[in-house]
């Protein structure tokens, strides 16, 4: 659970296993390939050290989130500092109320996007270190590419095929490896699929 929401994993200690400020587990999906598995690691704490050793962590959970959508663009560089935002997410996410669950799912995925970039080591962007995130499927890039085609910041257009699930929620993005930032390009309700 902590691993999906970016939480911190609290645990009573109970035996020396549990005495660690941060927990492996791994992740099972099965794609086209097989049977995958890669291993995560999730912060942790049984003890008040373990606090200690997360301060500056906790320290960046404390800020008081966005009040509404529009509260939330006019944030977006400070709270989101390597995410770039199409034209088009302005309009998305400044309709959103501050009590709506499609507005609190959408700070949580855009906050989920920020802490991958700020712990992105790898050369590539790896999709499955993201919880509730994946690609389209070939039938429905087929289907609907177009649905999923936004004009960048930059005039160019994307096709972006990456997306997290939150809910009802969608934030299809597209990744930029040798910055290391990500782009979003759509924030709102499912889009159409191949099998609708």
């Amino acid at each position: 659970m902590a691993f999906s929401v970016d939480g911190l994993a609290v645990s009573l200690y109970f035996s020396d296993q549990w005495n660690v400020a941060s927990i492996d587990l791994e992740k099972c999906w099965i794609d086209d390939e097989g049977f995958q598995t890669r291993t995560l690691s999730v912060l942790h704490a049984c003890r008040a050290v373990h606090l200690e050793v997360h301060a500056e962590w906790l320290r960046g959970r404390q800020s008081p989130p966005p009040a509404d959508g529009v509260e939330l663009w006019n944030g977006r560089a400070s709270l989101f500092p390597s995410l770039d935002f199409c034209h088009s997410v302005e309009d998305q996410l400044k309709t959103f109320g501050g009590n709506e669950p499609r507005f609190r799912a959408a700070v949580r995925g855009l906050r989920d996007l920020q802490n991958y970039c700020d712990a992105w080591n790898t050369e590539n962007f790896d999709i499955h270190q993201l919880a509730n995130a994946s690609g389209e499927s070939q039938p429905t890039l087929n289907r609907y590419s177009d649905e999923r085609t936004f004009r960048c910041p930059d005039g160019k257009y994307r096709l972006f095929e990456w997306h997290l699930k939150r809910g009802d929620t969608r934030i299809h993005f597209f990744d930029f490896p040798e910055p290391k930032r990500i782009l979003v390009g759509y924030v709102g309700a499912h889009l159409r699929i191949s099998s609708q």
